[in-house]
């Protein structure tokens, strides 16, 4: 990674163990061990440093309850479809822990260097849709989440409010809001709706709010108002993939200071086995590049 204003370098290890305990409908248990062990070298420092961050990730689903709707009449000129409402619990346990320093945050400015220990309550209501002839495979119409974050160390709650839908294997939206329970005002909000695969190229048209702080360090949000208030409109347009070739360009406007505050280029490849990303980001007052490399074993 460079940066315009001040040059450096950012390699980072990032290791991950998982395990998976099933329990056919009833429950099962998911374990996600993960380490990142970032190097941070500075273009006026002598040396670098290092960054060791440490998570763990354990969710326990419960009973699935569900039921199909739908007819299996032979007479009908088309195949009949199925509707399936299925009802499910989660628990979520999130940990992470960071060790050493971190010198360079105008190379990752909006990575959450905060140590977190999270245990999250969920109910997932999810409606799905099949033919008849592929009762297996049951494609999603609509997601609804209900979920309550207890943050361990503050002893604070939230409340997020999540819906997905994919009415058509072209349209899609997301959308999720957080609320905290403190007394104040402080919330954050995002939408996006997404027309388009990436076979056949994607627009994507998103809107982000948030009071005070953000929930998380979203990388969508390079480039904050200067107060503690971002209500920003984006825009992204991603090309048809052509040999495992895909390029983007994206706008984010905030609409507070009718003004763009940032603009991006990307391009990205995939492999079987690797992956990979080259951008080029300007912001108000900054030039960025970011270059990603990911393998896949």
């Amino acid at each position: 990674m460079y940066h315009e204003k001040e040059g450096g370098i950012l390699c980072c290890f990032k290791p991950r163990l998982g395990l998976q305990i099933p329990g056919n409908h009833w429950a099962n248990l998911n374990t996600l061990l993960s380490t990142r062990q970032t190097y941070y070298h500075h273009s006026t420092e002598e040396s670098g440093a290092w960054l060791n961050t440490y998570a763990l990730n354990m969710t326990f689903t419960g009973p699935h309850l569900y039921r199909n709707y739908g007819t299996d009449s032979p007479e009908s000129m088309h195949a009949p479809v199925q509707i399936q409402h299925l009802f499910y619990p989660q628990v979520i346990y999130e940990y992470k822990e960071n060790q050493g320093t971190h010198p360079l945050s105008i190379m990752e400015p909006f990575r959450d260097t905060n140590d977190i220990e999270n245990v999250r309550f969920m109910m997932v209501n999810r409606i799905w849709k099949t033919h008849a002839n592929h009762s297996s495979h049951f494609r999603p119409l609509v997601d609804m989440i209900l979920s309550q974050i207890l943050q361990v160390r503050s002893e604070k709650q939230i409340f997020e409010v999540r819906i997905i839908s994919n009415p058509h294997p072209l349209l899609r939206f997301n959308g999720r809001g957080y609320f905290f329970t403190e007394g104040s005002k402080r919330k954050d909000v995002d939408t996006e709706l997404t027309v388009g695969n990436m076979d056949t190229g994607e627009i994507s048209v998103g809107w982000r709010y948030f009071r005070d702080t953000p929930f998380d360090s979203d990388p969508n949000i390079t480039q904050m108002s200067p107060s503690d208030k971002l209500n920003s409109g984006r825009f992204v347009l991603t090309s048809p993939r052509w040999k495992g070739h895909r390029l983007q360009t994206s706008w984010m406007y905030d609409f507070e200071s009718s003004d763009r505050i940032e603009e991006g280029y990307s391009l990205f490849y995939e492999h079987a086995c690797w992956k990979g990303s080259l951008s080029y980001i300007r912001h108000i007052d900054e030039d960025v590049i970011r270059v990603n490399l990911n393998l896949v074993f």
